[in-house]
């Protein structure tokens, strides 16, 4: 509610809530994993672009991934940017810039007289310059120190459609398997006759002739 309304610039929802918000102009969505199926990506992505506005989607994606990525631009007739994470060179700098404006609109404010005090006995004791440095790099600096633990969500290859691991099978199935009964594994019509255990000679001549025999090697492949 208070998203809708403006009062907050950003909201986390699980993937059940994807579907039921109905909020108009928002500017970005970011898909923190890929849905489970397309519908639901367009139902996400959605929230963006209504009443003929702009909007941007970002989804992260793991590289055994990108198979489903051409069937959501495929269902969507629309092409996909790659973009490469940003370099921490690149998240300092803009850092940077967000706190130089934000220091600029600070200044157009009126700062309390006891702030004003304090700043007078440091510009008597520091450098003004080393001062104010010191100070923006604490600011630069502060998002260092929170810690965000995300939890890993596992590709959807190997996920699978429904949430469970692809490719697993039930033991259990009538798809053509025997129903496990916990007897003998052997089928019917299986020999209990032991099997020669004469040993492979490599100098034993074929029946065809007398050149002994020989393994295959890699370049007998190639031809």
């Amino acid at each position: 509610k208070k998203f809708k309304n403006d009062q907050i610039n950003i909201l986390v929802a699980t993937d059940v809530a994807a579907r039921g918000l109905d909020i108009s102009g928002v500017s970005h969505v970011y898909n923190f994993d890929i849905p489970q199926d397309t519908e639901s990506y367009t139902h996400r992505i959605g929230r963006t672009g209504r009443a003929g506005k702009e909007g941007i989607a970002v989804t992260f994606v793991n590289p055994i991934e990108m198979d489903y990525i051409r069937q959501i631009e495929d269902a969507n007739g629309r092409k996909m940017s790659a973009l490469r994470p940003p370099h921490r060179k690149e998240v300092l700098q803009a850092r940077e810039d967000d706190i130089k404006e934000k220091v600029e609109n600070w200044m157009s404010k009126e700062s309390e007289s006891r702030l004003k005090r304090i700043s007078t006995e440091l510009l008597n004791e520091y450098n003004d310059v080393d001062l104010v440095a010191a100070l923006l790099q604490e600011l630069v600096e502060a998002n260092d120190e929170v810690e965000v633990q995300l939890t890993f969500e596992k590709p959807l290859s190997r996920k699978g459609r429904n949430g469970k691991p692809s490719g697993s099978r039930n033991r259990n199935s009538k798809r053509g398997n025997p129903k496990f009964d916990g007897k003998s594994k052997r089928s019917k019509g299986y020999s209990n006759k032991k099997k020669s255990t004469k040993k492979f000679d490599r100098k034993e001549k074929s029946s065809g002739g007398s050149r002994p025999m020989k393994g295959r090697t890699f370049a007998d492949h190639q031809k």
